[in-house]
């Protein structure tokens, strides 16, 4: 550490001043990866202390921003609980924003700390139902169609995936945002629970911005 590094500090709280039930940050800059130049997901990921509090490791001065996902505590709510547990999974860049270029970075000078309350915005989940177009490349019973948020750093920064039926249809539930769409054949089980991809099939981009049931994916 030297004079010159700088902090990112604060405290992530949601609406009601309450800490996640569990949470992790991102600072994200400009820079290069694998010979191209964009911005980057910076030092990798980091815990946030259980009060909702944390500090960066020493940065060098520069212009930032801030990814936080994670899990909001349980509050009293009326949908089923699996809705209720999913709604409470937020993903942002602050102050609210699904991409870097839409988000608002802090200028960090040397040897400053930057100390900020950041608030979490209410998740906006949405359900989805869609179907893959074309025949199935294998067994339904070992695809799952991948989809990956595109945050605009170029990096992958991870995802989810559902299940496929036999006339390739699929269902469930996906944040605001853009995603990168990717088939794959998965690998049996491992006893942990852990599977993994065999290989993929195809991909597409899609925006999810409300609720979608008639998706339809055609694979490039």
């Amino acid at each position: 550490m030297n004079t010159s590094d700088a902090f990112v500090s604060g405290k992530l709280v949601d609406e009601n001043g309450l800490p996640p039930l569990t949470a992790h940050y991102t600072v994200v800059t400009e820079g290069t990866f694998q010979g191209r130049h964009g911005f980057i997901c910076f030092q990798g990921d980091h815990a946030i202390d259980p009060d909702g509090t944390f500090v960066s490791p020493p940065l060098p001065p520069g212009k930032y921003f801030v990814r936080f996902f994670g899990i909001l505590q349980n509050v009293p709510a009326s949908p089923p609980e699996s809705r209720a547990r999913q709604n409470r999974l937020f993903d942002f860049i602050y102050p609210n924003a699904e991409t870097v270029s839409q988000a608002s970075p802090l200028q960090i000078q040397p040897g400053e700390t930057v100390h900020s309350v950041f608030q979490v915005p209410s998740p906006a989940w949405f359900d989805i139902a869609g179907r893959i177009t074309g025949n199935l490349p294998v067994s339904h019973e070992s695809l799952r169609v991948m989809f990956q948020r595109d945050i605009g750093v170029l990096q992958g920064i991870g995802g989810g995936g559902f299940s496929i039926s036999a006339d390739g249809s699929f269902e469930g539930m996906l944040l605001k945002g853009s995603y990168f769409v990717s088939l794959h054949e998965m690998a049996p089980p491992e006893p942990n629970g852990y599977t993994r991809s065999i290989r993929q099939f195809g991909s597409t981009t899609v925006k999810i911005e409300h609720d979608t049931r008639d998706l339809e994916i055609l694979l490039n």
